[in-house]
């Protein structure tokens, strides 16, 4: 009898800590379902306050590198060795005129590939002008909160026209303060990357650790 209870306790203790198990499961995956479908408000140059920071590259000579480029509170990094501030022909914001701004040679490259935008301080908005050469291509830019949990994505498609207008302005703004930015490139296109007017604006939210961050963490005491 009392090897019979033993055994009906260990079972019953090995049911609800396999129920506990599946309960937490299931609150990470919905967790984690809702953060990569966060998306981001779309905005436009004029929705920007006039006071953001702006990195124009001008002045700038940075010769094809492997190494992160570092522009005040800016880091830009990415997978393609072929990165550099040059001169640069293809109009931004309708202006048929060459300025510098960021090149990406990525000809070669097999999709996806990447730029890595790190702030040294959490931002609420961010925007640039971008193209692709003359390809259709388009770009998915996804930021990442002080944790580098995913706070949102959006996709910009560009679709190559007629010069002067050979650029699209890609910008997005979160109420979740973020530090990280990916735009990754989804087609392989045979063309050229080239950013320029990149600007960005301070959150004014204070900084808080994400939910999933404090799941996190609790596994990791």
């Amino acid at each position: 009898m009392s090897l019979n209870l033993t055994k009906a306790v260990a079972e019953n203790q090995t049911s609800q800590a396999f129920r506990v198990l599946v309960v937490l499961l299931v609150c990470v995956g919905v967790l984690l379902g809702a953060q990569q479908t966060a998306r981001a408000d779309i905005i436009t140059l004029e929705d920007f306050s006039g006071s953001e920071v702006v990195v124009d590259f001008t002045g700038l000579n940075v010769p094809q590198t492997p190494d992160p480029i570092v522009i005040g509170d800016l880091t830009i990094d990415s997978d393609v060795s072929d990165l550099r501030v040059t001169e640069i022909y293809h109009p931004f914001g309708g202006t048929p005129l060459a300025s510098k701004g960021l090149y990406l040679g990525d000809l070669l490259t097999i999709a996806p590939s990447n730029i890595e935008f790190q702030f040294a301080t959490p931002i609420s908005r961010l925007g640039m002008w971008i193209n692709g050469g003359n390809s259709n291509t388009n770009w998915t830019l996804s930021a990442f909160d002080p944790s580098d949990d995913l706070v949102g994505t959006h996709t910009f498609d560009f679709v190559s026209v007629a010069y002067p207008d050979l650029s699209t302005f890609a910008g997005i703004e979160f109420s979740t303060p973020f530090t990280r930015v990916t735009i990754v490139e989804n087609l392989a296109n045979g063309q050229f990357t080239n950013i320029d007017d990149i600007r960005f604006e301070p959150s004014e939210s204070p900084v808080q650790e994400s939910t999933w961050s404090r799941i996190k963490s609790q596994f990791q005491r």
